[in-house]
């Protein structure tokens, strides 16, 4: 896939998928438009930097395969719980917390899914979520090669903020197209 088409597509998933996480969480409509950004996994730890956040990622087979996800910050996932379950204390996730955070990134991968397959003209499935507190420890890990060094992959990465004013969240979400 052309790095064109690739930002195609994933400026669409994450359209799609960004909406649908913001009328899930009762949110609105995203505050601004989407940004775009394409990196490589070689120089991805400069745009992954998640401090205490969290990574839900799923796999897609079919028309188009990968993986998709969201990133969220500390600050998101708290007021993404807080909107889905009510306050949470801080610190370790609960069962009930964990199961929210992975239905959020079902809605989302369930609406990027169709948006790719609608554009690649065929069926993209989603397996079910995982929940990680790295996006290495969510990655596929036939996407990083042995030896520690990783391969010259794209990652597309889309962010929006959602929320009312003065109390917006910023949600990224991660598209990781198969080679």
């Amino acid at each position: 896939m052309s790095s064109d088409a690739g930002a195609t597509y994933g400026k669409a998933a994450a359209s799609d998928a960004l909406d649908a996480l913001a009328r899930f969480a009762e949110w609105g409509e995203p505050k601004r438009p989407v940004r775009l950004c394409v990196a490589c996994l070689a120089d991805f730890e400069a745009l992954a930097a998640l401090g205490d956040g969290l990574a839900v990622v799923t796999e897609l087979g079919g028309a188009v395969r990968g993986q998709a996800g969201l990133l969220l910050s500390d600050a998101t996932a708290g007021e993404l719980l807080r909107r889905l379950v009510g306050e949470r204390p801080k610190g370790s996730l609960d069962a009930l917390a964990r199961s929210a955070l992975c239905e959020a990134g079902n809605i989302a991968a369930s609406a990027a899914s169709g948006a790719l397959g609608h554009l690649a003209g065929g069926v993209v499935i989603p397996s079910i979520p995982r929940l990680a507190a790295l996006l290495d420890d969510a990655l596929d890990p036939e996407l990083l090669p042995e030896g520690g060094r990783r391969a010259r992959h794209p990652v597309y990465l889309v962010e929006t903020e959602l929320g009312e004013p003065g109390a917006e969240v910023t949600v990224t979400f991660v598209w990781v197209p198969a080679a």
